[in-house]
This record gives structure tokens, C-alpha cells and sequence, in this order.
């Protein structure tokens, strides 16, 4: 075979060799999941091939090849999935008996404005909840009758925010005294006021929630009470 239509064959092979090379190094992908996670796929090649010798007689010196790729795989939570991370642990913890290291990670939560409503309200339920087995009855209040103020429309919270809620203004009520000469006082008549109207919105609002039966029973024996 003539020497010239080797070599024309070796260029052709050789070209052909690089182009796919070339192609493998400049192939990327990105894939990713804007709720859940980010993933990032990146694939490259790599090749080395040696000059091969082309001369005027029949014999041909064929080149070496060596080729390469490389592929690396990476994840990324998005800030909404790290934050329903944090509420993961947050919970795990309290499971275990850890509030305190709870606490942090449920204000992340329940301060972040790109978490959903569904879990800020989790998050304030759960903070809440801490909060009345540590005997904060203040805070406990707060945080359960803010959930069905800000997160009405995560239903099952919001009616537990208000039962939960509605119960511990009875039991500081029992604790304060019926008046008091400073207006400013907090008074069991007040509190006991507060847990009434939580009540009605409870079975106002979400009449298929659980505890509404005894909700209802509440505002029978308060109204009476407080005219």
C-alpha cells in the first residue's frame, strides 16, 4: 500500500482522536433540585497520544495512546433543605433530652424567611413546647398563640398553638390574684379572658381539630364565670 495514503489514514485517525478528546474536556453538566438539594456532575477526559512517524517508505511507526476521564460528583443543600435539616436535629434532640442545643437551631428556623410556612410554624410549636416543660409559661404562651396568629394557614399547628395555649393561660390563672390596686398588674379575671377567646377561635377556626369537644367544654364552664 502507498505510503502517502497510510500517513492520509494516520491524519485521519489522529484528527479524529483529538476531536474526541477535545469534545471530553469541554463537557459539563449540571443538574440540581431548587427545593431539595443541589447536585453537581462534572465529566472531563483527558488524552495523550504520541506523534506518530510517517515516512517515504512502506514502513509506518503507529503512535501510543493514552486516554483518561475523570468524573466528580457533588452535594449541596439549598438553604430552604438546610433549614429543614436543622429542624431535623432540633427535634432529635429534644427526643434526647438536649433543649439547649434545640433552642438555636429552631430560631434559625423560625426566623428565616425563606422557610416554608408550614415549617416556621412546626419549628414555633416545637420551641413552644420546650418552653412549658422547662415551666416558661410566658414564653410557651407567646410562642403557641403566635402560631395561629402568623401561620393560620397551617392548620394543625395553629389549633394545637391554641389548645396548648388556651391551657397554660388557665394554669397561670389559678397562680395571679383575682384584682390588684396597679392597673398594670397581670390578673387571673385577664388571663382567664385571654384562654376564652383562644378557645372560641379554636373552635371558630378549625372545627374539625382535635380537642375542639373540650375546648367547647371550656367555654361553658369560663363564660359563666367571667360575666
Amino acid at each position: 500500500m502507498p505510503a502517502g495514503r497510510l500517513c492520509s489514514r494516520e491524519v485521519q485517525d489522529r484528527m479524529k482522536k483529538i476531536a474526541i478528546i477535545a469534545f471530553l474536556l469541554l463537557v459539563s453538566v449540571a443538574a440540581g433540585r431548587a427545593q431539595e438539594s443541589r447536585q453537581d456532575i462534572s465529566i472531563s477526559g483527558m488524552g495523550l497520544v504520541e506523534p506518530f512517524i510517517a515516512s517515504s517508505t512502506d514502513v509506518q511507526v503507529h503512535s501510543n495512546a493514552a486516554y483518561g476521564a475523570l468524573a466528580s460528583y457533588r452535594f449541596m443543600l439549598t438553604p430552604s433543605s438546610a433549614l429543614e435539616a436543622n429542624y431535623g436535629i432540633a427535634l432529635l434532640a429534644h427526643q434526647q433530652k438536649q433543649d439547649d442545643k434545640a433552642l438555636p437551631l429552631l430560631i434559625q428556623v423560625i426566623r428565616a424567611r425563606n422557610a416554608s410556612p408550614d415549617l416556621r410554624a412546626n419549628a414555633m410549636l416545637l420551641n413552644a413546647q420546650i418552653q412549658e416543660a422547662k415551666n416558661e409559661l410566658l414564653p410557651a404562651i407567646d410562642q403557641y398563640l403566635k402560631i395561629a396568629l402568623f401561620y393560620d394557614s397551617v392548620p394543625a399547628a395553629a389549633a394545637e398553638g391554641l389548645w396548648r395555649g388556651s391551657q397554660l393561660l388557665e394554669k397561670q390563672a389559678a397562680a395571679l390574684p383575682q384584682t390588684s390596686a396597679n392597673p398594670k398588674d397581670v390578673t387571673k379575671p385577664m388571663q382567664l379572658r385571654k384562654a376564652l377567646k383562644a378557645y372560641k377561635d379554636l373552635v371558630a377556626k378549625y372545627p374539625s381539630a382535635p380537642h375542639v369537644a373540650e375546648a367547647k367544654a371550656r367555654i361553658s364552664a369560663l363564660e359563666p364565670a367571667l360575666k
